[in-house]
């Protein structure tokens, strides 16, 4: 990433230069003639002289375990800061947006990834659009409405956090985030066997959000709210003492304790297997292994995590207009509408996909 104190007046002059769309053609923004080996060169260089002077000139060199020496360096490095720190600033937050800005606008010029986002905005204004005019006038809205609606806000949330880490080129993050994305989608699918856990799945919320106000005040020494003691205990008394645990849910169809986990859980969902495949390498990114740490994915190994989003929102959404009354030329026209761009994303991506492993 370009940090460079020098980008700040230029970044004005090269996007001024560059962003002009030749509307006779259409071509995009031509980044040819930008050199950005030489503006990191330049950055490299400023920060490698301010730290060479921060060095010479202490006046400290020896002994720097001396009571009087280790008070000179802190005054001479209070000293040092307060000279060459503050007029950083402009620079330096001008200097972060401008690098920021050209990250997502080169990333966003990437075809498969521009689609997507092109995809995930139109969706968002269709879910906009079902949720002003239906949903919001629901006075007493089913579970099954209820938590298709909770999930498909939350994995909106997601997909707004991956968009952000594919437009910065953390990708690593990216296939992170994707295994929780994921992971909501193997709850939202077993639930979707299983209709009748969604009343259980959703005052299962309630026993963990009690559970976990009590541990909070208990480590506080506070004394716990009656209010939440007997929820817990009528909880306890409705579903058993296994309704603490995570999983404690499923225990009307997963009777083996030892067995109530999410890899449970996605068996019995009957899922694609290049999700689980997408899952078990998303797995990888997420914990500290020697994958995560030395691999540094580039764009184009991550468009199978954008394949299977895509795919994964495209089901959650028809999910939802399943389960409201609407008028049905507009059901019709808006899942049409999402296949069809989803479709197109599918594309891109396939082509890409081919042009980069060729």
């Amino acid at each position: 990433m370009l940090t460079s104190p020098e980008l700040a007046k230029p970044f004005d002059d090269l996007i001024e230069q560059s962003f002009k769309y030749q509307l006779d053609n259409n071509l995009l923004p031509n980044f040819d003639n930008i050199d950005f080996a030489h503006l990191e060169k330049q950055n490299k260089n400023k920060i490698l002289s301010l730290i060479h002077n921060l060095i010479s000139k202490c006046p400290v060199n020896s002994d720097f375990e001396k009571k009087d020496n280790n008070e000179k360096i802190q005054s001479y490095m209070s000293d040092f800061l307060n000279e060459n720190y503050p007029p950083m600033h402009p620079k330096t937050s001008m200097n972060i947006i401008g690098s920021i800005y050209q990250n997502a606008t080169l990333n966003s010029l990437n075809p498969p990834l521009n689609k997507f986002f092109l995809f995930i905005e139109v969706s968002k204004l269709f879910y906009f659009f079902v949720q002003e005019k239906y949903i919001r006038k629901i006075k007493n809205m089913s579970n099954d409405l209820f938590l298709n609606h909770e999930f498909l806000t939350y994995s909106f949330n997601l997909i707004d956090g991956i968009n952000v880490l594919l437009l910065s080129g953390n990708n690593n993050s990216v296939i992170s985030v994707y295994r929780t994305f994921y992971e909501n989608y193997i709850i939202f699918a077993f639930l979707q066997k299983y209709p009748a856990l969604k009343t259980v799945f959703i005052e299962h919320k309630d026993m963990l959000h009690c559970l976990l106000i009590k541990e909070e005040n208990n480590i506080k020494g506070i004394e716990v709210d009656n209010k939440i003691l007997q929820r817990i205990d009528e909880l306890e008394k409705k579903y058993g003492s296994g309704f603490k645990d995570n999983y404690g849910w499923t225990e009307s169809v997963i009777e083996d304790k030892s067995k109530r986990n999410l890899k449970t859980i996605y068996e019995a969902s009957n899922l694609s297997e290049v999700f689980s495949f997408y899952y078990k390498l998303s797995c990888n990114f997420t914990h500290a292994t020697s994958l995560a740490l030395l691999c540094h994915p580039e764009v184009k190994d991550i468009y199978g995590y954008i394949y299977a989003i895509v795919e994964i929102f495209v089901r959650e959404f028809e999910e939802l207009l399943s389960n409201i009354k609407m008028v049905a030329k507009e059901k019709a026209l808006l899942k049409e509408w999402t296949e069809y761009m989803a479709r197109d994303v599918y594309k891109v991506l396939n082509d890409w996909y081919k042009i980069e492993h060729n």
